[in-house]
């Protein structure tokens, strides 16, 4: 699994290359439900189809390895803090498949001071 860009910034997109196997039988109709989480609440999430982030392969798949890219825009609103992006895989079923976490963190917003502009003093 790789993570770009990094580090990860607000309002842009975020890319996960996943790797997945096939060992058995074939997978189509498997959703991957990518979630944005701070202290256990839901920031944002986007769900996928697995077969459509697999370039160059069509659904169902057989018995293999495959790659893909999942990206989603980040929210421009996320304020600072650590933050947990969590992939889980379902079936049409709706039934739980794996699930892959990882940590990210932005930075604290800075509030920059604004330049105060004053008249000129003069002597008379």
């Amino acid at each position: 699994m790789r993570i770009y860009p990094t580090p990860v910034v607000r309002d842009s997109v975020l890319y996960v290359d996943l790797t997945a196997r096939v060992v058995t039988g074939t997978i189509k109709d498997v959703t991957i439900i990518t979630s944005l989480l701070s202290q256990g609440v839901e920031v944002d999430s986007k769900p996928s189809l697995l077969c459509d982030l697999i370039q160059g392969h069509s659904c169902p798949l057989p018995v293999g390895t495959y790659s893909g890219t999942i990206g989603n825009r980040v929210p421009s609103s996320v304020p600072g803090g650590i933050y947990i992006v969590r992939n889980i895989l379902v079936d049409s079923n709706n039934m739980f498949i794996d699930c892959v976490e990882f940590e990210i963190e932005f930075a604290k917003r800075t509030r920059k001071r604004p330049i105060r502009r004053g008249r000129a003093m003069t002597q008379d």
